[in-house]
């Protein structure tokens, strides 16, 4: 008996757990921020690349993505269009993803010194 009530509490807790969204979860995919500043600007990754295009300012960013840990990696620019925002080409950014919740994720990405939070959502891919 003592064994039955034992399994009746432990058995909806596996299946919680089972439902934890994890780092490698964001590793792929079609993301947006959170932040309204950054509304206009999309991301899609794959395992080793990141593009990131900003409706609003009419910029195509393009990198590799070297994943350093499962909520670890470094994002280095290498393509950025048009010419006049070449600047950011061979910046690395080093993200450290820190907190999920469901499909959308908060991470810290330092480059040159700067510091930034920002949280992404993971779209649904059609």
């Amino acid at each position: 008996m003592k064994l039955i009530i034992l399994l009746t509490f432990l058995l909806p807790l596996k299946s919680l757990y089972a439902q934890e969204s994890n780092c490698s979860d964001f590793r792929t995919g079609n993301f947006r921020y959170l932040d309204k500043k950054y509304s206009e600007i999309t991301v899609t990754r794959t395992e080793t690349s990141q593009t990131e295009i900003d409706k609003s300012r009419n910029i195509t960013m393009t990198g590799t993505i070297k994943w350093l840990s499962d909520c670890e990696y470094e994002l280095t620019y290498e393509k950025v269009m048009p010419k006049s925002s070449e600047f950011l080409v061979g910046i690395t950014i080093h993200a450290k993803i820190s907190e999920i919740d469901g499909k959308t994720f908060l991470c810290t990405a330092e480059a040159k010194g700067y510091t930034l939070k920002l949280g992404m959502e993971k779209l649904d891919t059609p």
